[in-house]
């Protein structure tokens, strides 16, 4: 009979690698995520297993607004439903038209065991495939099993993983950070791209949930932009998450937002309008320059009508002279125009 010795100061920072956290499927109850954390956070390096006390796992899976019942009637159901589980990812394998989804357990086995002092515990053990994610670590997010415990959704657990993984990757640069995700995507990473076919079931049953108690319980504070694809359908498509520290900041990128927005627009309303050309406008602001291209336009045409043989004369002259006060407003007023031929004739019209 093997005799164990556990430390009474047990982890409680969980460690999982970013790849599985935001690109592989997984769905556990509320319980079950508080101890496969708890189990995680207590997981040394090189080793596959941790072995923990029932009364410890007692006191992960207690709630105050819950009875506990039948202690081994729970941890038994708990035991086997995590021996169950698993996590996907969709694989590069293509099956009539469709791509096939890699499937993994957690873990290989779970055996109880008796240890030194009289007591029981129980040894889990990871499998091979979940091991990487959990000690070969390059970028990964760190879940404190206390900011999880009186969360009552695995949906919220869940997203929080998700969500603090985004945060963590970019929290150096910026105050906010923005995740984007599809309706379906983001189903399918919860784990209910099979549930809720209506979407306001899944804002009200998963979505609002997890935005109360993720906001009011953890670490961080996000806020949903919902993304239409068809405005006058008012269908939504897109989900955008805004995810911060805490609330203060959230309210602190607020204010900035609508300072920058204000400080836009008194500077839309000072900038100077676009100029647009008006011929007769230009007439008279510029009517020395005016009066110049009007007379070198009558002069050019009376010498192509030496004959007398063009109609309507006046007309020709006027839009002719228009034409060339257009190119001078582009060229010099709005300076709109800067090519070299353009300049050349000007100055040619201009100066003979």
């Amino acid at each position: 009979m093997t005799h164990l010795l556990i430390p009474e100061n047990a982890k409680t920072v969980a460690r999982i690698e970013n790849e599985l956290v935001l690109n592989y499927q997984y769905v556990f109850s509320a319980r079950e995520q508080k101890a496969m954390l708890f189990l995680i956070a207590n997981l040394e390096k090189g080793s596959d297993s941790v072995t923990v006390s029932i009364k410890e796992i007692e006191n992960i899976l207690k709630e105050e607004d819950k009875k506990w019942g039948e202690s081994y009637t729970q941890i038994k159901d708990l035991c086997f439903s995590l021996l169950d589980k698993k996590f996907f990812h969709k694989s590069k394998i293509k099956y009539k038209g469709a791509f096939m989804e890699a499937g993994y357990n957690w873990f290989q086995s779970v055996v109880p065991l008796e240890g030194n002092n009289s007591g029981t515990f129980i040894k889990f053990r990871f499998s091979q495939d979940a091991l990487p994610f959990l000690l070969q670590l390059r970028e990964y997010v760190q879940i404190n099993v206390k900011e999880i415990k009186h969360m009552k959704s695995g949906h919220s657990i869940r997203l929080f993983q998700l969500l603090k993984a985004k945060r963590n990757k970019n929290r150096e640069f910026t105050d906010c950070t923005e995740a984007f995700y599809t309706i379906d995507d983001i189903k399918m990473l919860l784990g209910v791209e099979d549930k809720y076919p209506r979407f306001n079931n899944f804002r009200q049953k998963v979505l609002d949930t997890a935005m109360e108690e993720i906001n009011e319980k953890t670490s961080i504070f996000f806020q949903i932009v919902y993304k239409y694809q068809n405005t006058r359908e008012k269908k939504i498509d897109h989900l955008s998450f805004k995810i911060f520290d805490n609330k203060e900041k959230a309210e602190q990128h607020a204010q900035k937002q609508l300072k920058r927005g204000s400080t836009i627009e008194k500077k839309k309303r000072e900038e100077p309008k676009e100029l647009v050309f008006n011929f007769a406008q230009f007439k008279k602001k510029y009517a020395k320059v005016y009066a110049l291209i009007h007379q070198k336009s009558t002069d050019d045409y009376a010498a192509m009508n030496q004959n007398g043989n063009m109609l309507h004369l006046d007309k020709l002259i006027e839009n002719h002279t228009e034409g060339v006060c257009k190119l001078y407003f582009d060229c010099y007023v709005t300076q709109t125009n800067t090519k070299t031929d353009a300049l050349a004739m000007l100055q040619k019209i201009l100066l003979g």
